[in-house]
């Protein structure tokens, strides 16, 4: 398929001689005659890259404030490329077997949904995310978390289940127990990306030692090898998957935020103190529950205002 100006845009997060030698790098594997040619700005490089079938390519390679690869276009040529491209740096990355990583965000904020997300990954998915920069959601900003979440998205099999405060305060009366309600929401985000493909393998950071998402699994879900860990966000499905709930939470922070007139903090801070006061004098402690998760201690501290 052939791609006019302007065409596609890939994260390609590398230091800047990292980067560039990857390109020559390619180029020479391929015995592709290739032309560097430096912009006056030093932000922008392009390369002038002609294939075996003489076509000429043009790549632009953007360079970060520190001087260090951020992404790469295909300004004009074929945009299968970058896929060559990609599959040549990752050649000696060792793929693990086809998994869904599953994480949750807005567990320990105060006002906004609860959203666990789960996403499929293969060998050829993993490639194009790492490609992409995904790593935990915590090391990334939000602007950049809604960018990416959207390219996961048109990438992977994946489910978002995402639990308003409503919701998540009947929920809580159900289970009583934070991690049981979590558990029911890891294995439903499972089961649903079962049914979109494949996959022997699934691994969620670990909330709880007592398997207490292996205990609520339908029986498609117990079919798999289920691992919980701490720090599983190491692992590009679960770091995907944390992207897509963080993505989630911070769009439903933002919703709730217009319905109530009020902008509506990250955290459990004083701020939050703060903002939870406003809401109660504007609409009343009965309407806490439409925007915060009631059984924080931080509701005994706004209501004692």
């Amino acid at each position: 398929m052939k791609i006019q100006k302007g065409g596609r845009k890939i994260e390609f997060r590398y230091p800047r001689d990292i980067g560039q030698n990857y390109i020559k790098q390619f180029a020479e594997a391929n015995a592709y005659p290739l032309e560097k040619k430096p912009t006056i700005n030093g932000m922008l490089i392009k390369y002038v890259l002609t294939t075996s079938d003489e076509q000429e390519m043009v790549l632009n390679l953007y360079l970060n404030g520190k001087g260090n690869c951020s992404s790469l276009l295909v300004e004009r040529g074929d945009c299968s490329v970058v896929e060559e491209l990609l599959g040549f740096i990752t050649r000696d990355i060792p793929i693990k077997k086809p998994r869904i990583g599953i994480d949750e965000a807005g567990k320990g904020d105060y006002f906004g949904p609860l959203v666990i997300a789960a996403v499929g990954v293969t060998g050829r998915e993993e490639i194009k995310l790492k490609a992409m920069g995904v790593t935990d959601s915590k090391t990334i900003n939000d602007k950049k978390i809604l960018e990416i979440s959207s390219e996961i998205i048109k990438l992977c099999p994946h489910d978002i289940i995402t639990i308003t405060p409503q919701k998540y305060n009947e929920l809580y009366k159900k289970f009583n127990n934070l991690n049981r309600l979590l558990a029911w929401g890891h294995s439903r985000a499972l089961e649903n990306v079962l049914k979109k493909g494949d996959f022997p393998l699934a691994i969620s950071d670990k909330f709880s030692s007592k398997g207490l998402v292996q205990k609520a699994l339908f029986e498609k879900g117990k079919k798999i090898e289920l691992v919980e860990r701490h720090y599983a966000e190491d692992d590009v499905a679960v770091a995907a998957a944390s992207i897509l709930a963080r993505a989630e939470f911070l769009r439903g922070l933002n919703k709730l935020s217009k319905i109530s007139g009020v902008k509506l903090p990250k955290g459990a801070s004083n701020k939050v103190i703060e903002v939870g006061v406003v809401l109660v004098d504007k609409f009343g402690a009965q309407k806490l529950s439409e925007y915060a998760k009631l059984h924080f201690k931080t509701t005994e501290r706004i209501l004692s205002k």
